[in-house]
């Protein structure tokens, strides 16, 4: 995997393996998670992971690397808000609820 260097340094990377296993770097915090939806904050997005049966099988916030598994369905990234091209600030969910 080629890993870039994100605006703070921390180069992110995912690998998904038949959409049953998911392998990240650069993982800064979750921000929530169920057994359908996994919310992962990366540096300067957020990725929003949907599936079925999801678990988080392995985190290391320190290392930045997760693993997730289950039916993984879908993967979004969206801006996390910290302010836009604009300059004004949204709010962290806002993003997701267009």
């Amino acid at each position: 995997m080629n890993e870039k260097p994100t605006a703070s340094g921390r180069p992110h990377a995912l690998r998904l393996d038949d959409r049953s296993s998911l392998y990240l770097t650069g993982v800064v915090d979750v921000c929530g998670f169920d057994e359908t939806s996994i919310l992962i904050r990366l540096d300067g997005y957020l990725l929003s992971v949907d599936g079925e049966e999801l678990r988080i099988l392995g985190l290391n916030v320190e290392g930045g690397e997760m693993t997730v598994t289950g039916t993984i369905n879908g993967l979004n990234y969206v801006r996390d808000g910290k302010g836009t091209k604009n300059g004004e600030k949204k709010s962290l969910l806002s993003g997701l609820f267009r």
